[in-house]
């Protein structure tokens, strides 16, 4: 996974590109504190650069909504596409958090 994250004002923006898989779960565990600690209104998560999610991506996203459910921070979720958008879909990953494109 390659990730960068900005935040302006309020709003954290996360990028994630490449694959979001297993492997990764350590270093998401770190965005997912950095979310916490920051004082932020709103999270984007960006996704147009995934190419590939597994079901322990899809874990840490909604680990990553609960966290932000727990500190009362919007989510969204924009730009899937491809493998990672049918995986979201799937897996009724919309019926969480809405989707955008």
């Amino acid at each position: 996974m390659q990730h960068d994250i900005a935040i302006t004002g309020k709003s954290l923006t996360l990028t994630l590109k490449e694959k979001l898989i297993f492997s990764d779960t350590a270093k998401f565990a770190a965005i997912i504190q950095k979310v916490k600690d920051s004082d932020i209104g709103s999270c984007v998560v960006a996704l147009r650069g995934l190419d590939h999610i597994d079901s322990s991506g899809l874990r840490m996203l909604l680990l990553l909504h609960d966290a932000c459910k727990e500190k009362k921070i919007r989510l969204q979720v924009k730009g899937a596409q491809g493998q990672v958008k049918e995986m979201l879909l799937h897996c009724r990953f919309d019926t969480i958090v809405t989707l955008e494109d």
